[in-house]
């Protein structure tokens, strides 16, 4: 029987733009389901067709050609079940690939107005990474989260000063010297890109995306910037995505303040009108007075003319900048070379720079000359999240849930194991649970394949005989003291590894060797404060095990990190005070001490299913919704001012009728209550969480595998949304 996924459902989304996606996401996957159950349903047929002959064989004998036959169709059979099973779970990447490829932009392109869980796409090399091409994404702007490490490794080429954009449905990558692009993020093509002939030195090729008129820039030259006949500048050519032809080379317009050409690293975005130009001022490199600045022009058109506007005030010694809008602000980003940092400044106006801060990667790589994407198309918002789905597949699903949180997590096995890392990646290495005798796994490091930063734990599960994981010392590990090795037995205990990198990566040299950062001693793990003020959701509703505030805890405590927990968490509570209780959230939250690191307050659902009244934005009296959301912000930023404050919105729940768009006593739906959180929020730049759209939880259609009643969520429901809040806060 063909399967139909329900989409009528979906008719209830207010953003047409964003329903259509959704719709065509279930609509592609439908077909590919049902065309495979075709493919298993004839030979399914086929197989009882040749069973039958079989048995109605005089002799009863069954030949080895049948044999055969028999066993192939079985085989073919099982293999399609379990790729249905796979696609079901969302962790077939062939599908994965294919749903990405089928999916519609909104009749502009672009959604406006909608925040995606990944704001932003972040293309660079790292340093000591020079064989491949780093991607992150970021929702804060200043925090790049790894999504891949070895795009276009073995290539032969050098991946640096890479430009991302997206047009015409691809990502485009351009580099020092040449271009790829790609549909998915996962199968690159490269492109010749034609050499600025002006110059014998060409270098940093940066995108510019003008509605349909694609533009690239770039720096040449032939005398450096010391010498006195110092020729770099910038270029510019346009592109067609369609032939896939560039057009030469011509001279950008601009005039620089100090008659020197000595520009390289051009950006340019436009904002508030009028395009803004960006280039690093190299002026008496290598001289004792060298103090470069990051200029910022001002023109009409790509192609200039360019007038001087100012140096972006920079402390640092910056490089390689990237121009980005975000709102109403002119963003800044820099490559502070001279440190091996990020910085970050901003403008309202491009003339006043103010806001010097670092932005750092959350595994500590350099992330090095880089280009930071806006995403405001939909279909390449869903191609970043399915691309770390891709290469991170360990989490099923899509979305926000699916981002990867924490290692893979590699079991060794007794006896000889050897490593191979990879620059960039994360591991985490364990001696399974249940071993029967003991068990010694010899760990040896190698860095045939690692020219960068990586981070390796090592753990022996709880439960296990006495076991040993012992790190043998060699060119890619150096034990304390410098013994022969190291060997941990302590049952949960964590030991970290990590690697800075080689300096100089351009020789292809290995990283040096790793050391042992943490896991010796107890004192060195972090410790998080965190405080939950929740309702349902934070007890033990239908018997389950762990909730998200334990699974949270264990995800955290893997990273060599402790989680001690303040839980205030009550059945049927609400946030908004009422004659009728005297535990709504809003009398609850100063029971919270001023160190926790983060408070987390989840609730809501109870507020509409008891008819709470809902108020506007404004409204400051705790007995409406509005109201008592804007209390709770305001208690803790007066008592709890150096915590972190993140709201959790409520998940949608079965027994609102038919859809999410059922409306309580007060005429409000709990969509409207939603919204009520996130407007305050966003009132006073609180950070919040919305948990239907990044765990997936709808209850009309999955509820029965990720709720025990349609509204609280099993452990499946539990584990996805700690996950949700490891991912949304970058722990």
């Amino acid at each position: 029987m063909a399967i139909q996924l329900a989409t009528n459902e979906l008719s209830a989304v207010n953003d047409a733009p964003f329903r259509k996606l959704l719709i065509s996401n279930f609509e592609v996957t439908q077909t590919i389901l049902n065309q495979l159950l075709n493919q298993l349903t004839t030979i399914n047929q086929q197989l009882r067709t040749l069973t039958t002959n079989i048995n109605n064989d005089v002799d009863s004998r069954l030949s080895a050609q049948d044999q055969a036959q028999v066993k192939r169709l079985k085989e073919q059979a099982e293999s399609l079940q379990a790729r249905i099973n796979r696609i079901i779970m969302g962790t077939d990447t062939e599908a994965i690939k294919e749903v990405i490829a089928s999916l519609p932009t909104s009749d502009s392109g672009v959604l406006p107005g909608l925040t995606y869980p990944v704001k932003a796409l972040v293309s660079s090399f790292g340093g000591a990474n020079f064989n491949s091409l780093d991607l992150y994404w970021t929702n804060d702007y200043l925090t790049f989260q790894p999504i891949n490490k070895s795009v276009l490794a073995g290539t032969g080429t050098n991946v640096r000063d890479p430009s991302i954009a997206y047009f015409a449905g691809k990502f485009w990558v351009a580099y020092t010297w040449g271009v790829y692009w790609t549909k998915d993020l996962v199968d690159f093509k490269h492109l010749d890109l034609p050499n600025i002939e002006a110059g014998a030195d060409n270098w940093a090729p940066e995108w510019v995306v003008d509605g349909d008129n694609i533009y690239l820039l770039a720096t040449a030259g032939s005398h450096e910037s010391w010498d006195s006949r110092s020729d770099f500048k910038g270029y510019w050519c346009q592109f067609d995505p369609v032939s896939m032809a560039f057009t030469t080379w011509s001279t950008l317009d601009y005039t620089n303040p100090t008659g020197v050409a000595t520009n390289i690293d051009n950006t340019m975005v436009k904002f508030n009108g009028a395009w803004w130009l960006a280039m690093k001022d190299e002026y008496h490199y290598g001289q004792s007075d060298y103090a470069p600045k990051i200029q910022l022009y001002r023109g009409a058109n790509v192609t200039g003319h360019f007038d001087y506007i100012t140096d972006i005030p920079f402390t640092q010694q910056c490089e390689g900048p990237s121009l980005v809008v975000v709102g109403n602000q002119l963003y800044c980003f820099a490559d502070g070379f001279a440190s091996y940092s990020t910085w970050r400044m901003s403008s309202l106006d491009g003339i006043t720079w103010a806001d010097e801060v670092e932005v750092k990667a959350s595994d500590e790589s350099r992330t090095q000359h880089f280009t930071v994407l806006p995403l405001s198309d939909i279909k390449a918002a869903a191609t970043v999240q399915q691309a770390v789905t891709y290469y991170l597949p360990e989490i099923a699903g899509t979305g926000v849930a699916s981002l990867r949180t924490s290692a893979p997590h590699l079991a060794l096995h007794d006896g000889i194991n050897d490593l191979y890392p990879i620059q960039g990646v994360e591991y985490y290495y364990y001696l399974p649970g249940g071993q029967k005798e003991p068990v010694t796994a010899l760990v040896n490091l190698h860095m045939d394949h690692n020219r960068g930063y990586s981070q390796i734990h090592f753990c022996i599960e709880e439960g296990t005989q006495p076991s040993t994981i012992q790190l043998n010392h060699n060119s890619a590990f150096v034990p304390p003291y410098g013994g022969d090795n190291w060997q941990l037995r302590t049952p949960n205990q964590i030991v970290t590894l990590m690697t800075a990198g080689s300096d100089d990566g351009w020789n292809n040299d290995s990283a040096g060797p790793y050391q042992i950062i943490g896991g010796n001693d107890k004192s060195d793990v972090e410790t998080i404060k965190m405080g939950f003020l929740t309702d349902s959701f934070g007890i033990y509703v239908g018997g389950i095990k762990q909730n998200y505030i334990d699974y949270l805890s264990n995800d955290l405590s893997r990273h060599s990190c402790n989680v001690e927990a303040t839980r205030d968490t009550i059945g049927s509570t609400r946030l908004t005070q009422a004659s009728d209780r005297s535990d709504s959230f809003c009398e609850r939250i100063g029971k919270f001490q001023p160190d926790l690191n983060y408070l987390l307050i989840q609730g809501g659902t109870n507020d509409w299913g008891a008819n709470m009244p809902l108020g506007t934005l404004g409204d400051t009296t705790t007995t409406s919704f509005y109201g008592a959301v804007d209390y709770l912000i305001k208690q803790a930023f007066t008592n709890l001012s150096t915590t972190q404050l993140v709201f959790l919105t409520p998940t949608y729940r079965s027994d609102m009728a038919s859809d999410k768009n059922a409306k309580n006593g007060q005429g409000a739906t709990l969509t409207d209550y939603i919204q009520a959180i996130k407007a305050v929020c966003a009132k006073y730049n609180v950070q919040y969480i919305e948990l239907g759209a990044v765990t997936g939880i709808y209850p009309w259609i999955n509820g029965g595998s990720l709720t025990v009643d349609g509204l609280h969520p099993n452990e499946i429901g539990h584990q996805r949304i700690a996950r949700a809040i490891v991912s949304q806060l970058g722990l």
